[in-house]
């Protein structure tokens, strides 16, 4: 994560709060959102999941972050070995929802 690092030209790592922020910031470049998401699947933690859920649902945001919001949903409770809630999935954007297809 040291693009990220340079990104919010800290010498430390991004928090959480930060990547969520940046990764809902719609104003920010694109690609640069993505990697935020994608970093997120590295946090075990319930305010990540809780908007990565929501950015899986929105179907306002770009399909490439609803994509990797869903990614990163996968990494975080296959590492967890959680079950997701099939509600919860259902309410996932197709391009997020992939992930979980059985």
């Amino acid at each position: 994560m040291s693009w990220l690092r340079n990104l919010f030209g800290k010498k430390n790592e991004p928090t959480p709060e930060q990547l969520v922020a940046y990764a809902r910031d719609r104003s920010a470049d694109l690609g640069s959102r993505d990697d935020a998401v994608l970093a997120l699947s590295d946090f075990d933690l319930p305010e990540v999941e809780a908007a990565l859920v929501q950015m899986a649902g929105d179907s306002s945001e770009e399909e490439m972050l609803v994509d990797q919001a869903g990614h990163a949903l996968w990494i975080i409770w296959d590492r967890q070995k959680k079950i997701p809630n099939q509600e919860v999935i259902a309410k996932m954007h197709p391009s997020a929802r992939k992930f979980f297809s059985q």
